[in-house]
């Protein structure tokens, strides 16, 4: 440890020299803030998505909510740009966030 420069190298040097110094802060109510936030943001994406499948029943075209192809094919001729497939990537992009919010070690 007298090797390591004063400051963060000699501390961490010393942390991780035994498993039990290494005590860190879990910072748990900015991990409830976030996932507060992303939860409202996945509760609104998931109204996207319902509104675009009752838009598809609606319209009698179940068969968008049976194939991506045609759903795709469907949305590209109609000039759709906010796409079933663009909220669910966008949903798995914030599922993902959560989900390593939600288990951060």
């Amino acid at each position: 440890m007298e090797d390591c420069p004063n400051g963060y190298p000699r501390l961490a040097t010393f942390l991780s020299s035994d498993q039990n110094f290494t005590l860190y802060r879990g910072f748990d109510y900015l991990h409830s803030r976030v996932l507060l936030e992303l939860q409202d943001e996945i509760v609104v994406l998931e109204r996207k998505l319902k509104e675009i499948d009752d838009d598809a029943i609606y319209m009698n075209r179940e068969d968008l909510l049976q194939s991506r192809a045609a759903d795709l094919n469907w949305a590209r001729t109609e000039g759709i740009e906010e796409t079933r497939q663009s909220v669910i990537s966008e949903i798995r992009r914030k599922l993902m966030r959560y989900g390593v919010c939600r288990n951060p070690r």
